[in-house]
């Protein structure tokens, strides 16, 4: 509708341009501006959600079918079997609300209650949560946000990790962000035997009966001739003994290569390098 066509219509409204010089969007308008006020949800209206989430038929049963959580409904009902001791200091987060088990949200967050969910629903919850297309197969953090935003259970932290690290979907698809893997380097074939040695510690394994634990091996890299010999420790002296052992026997390497790794490394290559 062009502007002459408003002017002219019969109900006299008429459109004016304003033109803008400097800047774009400087009218504050009621829908972007206007305030929203955070919804609240009755507890209907919850535990029908979660209903459906956990696809029990009945969530009073449920719960009540559990052994720990029937103590403390019983507890809240007013009953007067004994409470184990470290679950006295947290029934009063604890409340019913239409007959099913909640607690208090002490944290941030739109719900002030939180459903208790019982051990043989929580992989339901962690289903709904982590692996539906709504939910897009989150790392722990925030799956973790999103079951503690409307669920609770003891040691929730623990289970929500294990579950997202065991899912088969995310091992599958999702890469580590890692640096990629550097590219091989050639290296000279040595041209007389001895010329290069490589050495590598293999360990611990079980004690032996002569008080051993460790495998020292140093292989020529021409010839493929190896020595071993069991250690008691793996230290860098009885590194640099049989080192010395073997020099004395011809075996002098001009360039030698060790994958010697942990705490023993600094150390041999001190031992060595000072021999």
């Amino acid at each position: 509708m062009t502007i002459s066509s408003m002017e002219s219509a019969p109900t006299g409204i008429r459109c004016h341009h304003r033109v803008q010089v400097r800047q774009k969007h400087e009218d504050a308008d009621t829908l972007s501006r206007a305030p929203l006020q955070s919804a609240s949800t009755s507890a209907e209206e919850d535990s029908a959600f979660v209903a459906t989430v956990v696809s029990g038929p009945d969530l009073m049963s449920h719960q009540r079918n559990d052994s720990n959580l029937r103590m403390i409904i019983d507890h809240l009902e007013g009953g007067t079997a004994p409470i184990p001791r470290p679950m006295l200091r947290t029934l009063t987060s604890f409340c019913l609300r239409n007959g099913v088990l909640y607690k208090r949200n002490a944290g941030a967050g739109d719900r002030s209650h939180l459903l208790v969910v019982l051990e043989a629903l929580r992989d339901d919850v962690l289903l709904a949560c982590h692996d539906e297309p709504t939910s897009g197969h989150l790392g722990y953090s925030r799956t973790m946000d999103r079951v503690r935003q409307l669920y609770y259970w003891p040691k929730m932290s623990a289970c929500v990790k294990r579950y997202v690290k065991g899912c088969r979907e995310c091992q599958r698809r999702k890469t580590p962000h890692l640096k990629p893997a550097g590219h091989l380097q050639p290296i000279d074939p040595p041209r007389t035997p001895f010329e290069q040695v490589g050495m590598d510690l293999l360990g611990p394994f079980p004690l032996s009966s002569c008080g051993n634990k460790w495998i020292i091996v140093a292989t020529d890299y021409l010839t493929r001739y190896a020595e071993t010999k069991a250690l008691p420790r793996g230290t860098a002296s009885e590194v640099a003994s049989f080192l010395c052992i073997k020099l004395c026997y011809g075996m002098a390497p001009r360039h030698m290569s060790s994958l010697i790794e942990g705490h023993h490394s600094q150390r041999n290559s001190w031992m060595i390098s000072s021999g």
